[in-house]
């Protein structure tokens, strides 16, 4: 009886048991094989999240080296500017483009060959007028105080009704200008007093002569307070002024002839005006080169 028993449990035992643990064991080497997937595919993603995140930093080292490039071509730009810029400069001090300029009169085309010529000439005119002892007018009364001329001040002027200008003291109520000529040799007649520190010729005063002009102060009593030192100017030529108004049309034209004459800052001025126009004009360059030499002459201490 106890042998059919046991023979009874081994039937049940390989019925039922052994499917059920034979199952398990599949689903668990299932399961084990699915861990080991799932494993190796997690692994696989973590490489890739590794090569993603190299790639970031490469990719913000490339940004900021392309940064760094920018900033440095635009640097390199504005110092490329700045070299054709000077370039520019040099060429128009070098180099000749006669076609850029326009053409003259023989007699004036040789001052933009050589603009040496014109300075030495507007030198000369200038040393004329400042060489020139002025005439002293008067004695004066009061020597503690002096007035000071500003223009014009060993100057040629192209007005024939030039403007006077001197600086206030302290006290006058009232000025007086008195004008000597130097080729006639006499004192012209007494202007008009003025209470202002500039004064304009009513009249007019003949061309081609050398004038010394003084100012003298005086308080309300019409007492001389003080004068100024006697100065000297030029009144143009009749023949440069034509010459002048001949060339009304050329500023190129007309700053060749300022400048022959001893004006630099007119010549200036007309030189000015035709470079806007001829930026390139190289001659015209040189030439206002030349003429910015003679204004720093004229206006060194002592060269009034």
């Amino acid at each position: 009886m106890a042998a059919g028993a046991v023979l009874a449990g081994g039937v049940i035992y390989a019925a039922l048991v052994m499917p059920i643990r034979t199952q398990l064991k599949g689903e668990q080497e299932a399961q084990t094989r699915r861990i080991e997937s799932q494993s190796a595919r997690i692994k696989n993603l973590e490489g890739q999240i590794a090569a993603l995140q190299a790639d970031v930093q490469i990719t913000r080292h490339v940004q900021n080296q392309l940064a760094q490039m920018q900033q440095d071509l635009s640097r390199t730009k504005r110092e490329l500017a700045a070299l054709q810029a000077q370039n520019r400069i040099l060429l128009a001090r070098t180099v000749p483009a006669p076609d850029r300029t326009e053409s003259l009169p023989p007699a004036l085309a040789k001052y933009l060959d050589q603009p040496q010529l014109a300075l030495d000439e507007g030198k000369k005119e200038l040393l004329a007028v400042a060489t020139q002892t002025p005439h002293t007018m008067g004695s004066g009364q009061n020597r503690r105080k002096h007035v000071e001329p500003l223009s014009p001040v060993a100057r040629i002027v192209e007005s024939q009704s030039p403007t006077f200008g001197w600086r206030p003291i302290a006290g006058a109520s009232h000025y007086r200008v008195d004008i000597h000529a130097q080729k006639s040799r006499r004192d012209l007649l007494p202007n008009e007093p003025t209470k202002n520190t500039q004064w304009t010729m009513p009249g007019s005063l003949p061309r081609n002569d050398i004038y010394s002009w003084q100012v003298l102060a005086y308080d309300r009593k019409d007492r001389e307070l003080a004068r100024s030192p006697s100065v000297s100017f030029k009144v143009l030529n009749a023949r440069t002024v034509r010459d002048l108004e001949d060339s009304i049309g050329s500023p190129l034209a007309r700053g060749i002839i300022y400048a022959k004459a001893g004006m630099p800052d007119e010549a200036a001025a007309e030189l000015t005006k035709y470079l806007r126009k001829k930026p390139g004009s190289t001659q015209a360059l040189r030439l206002q080169e030349t003429i910015k030499a003679l204004k720093q002459k004229m206006h060194e201490p002592g060269k009034g």
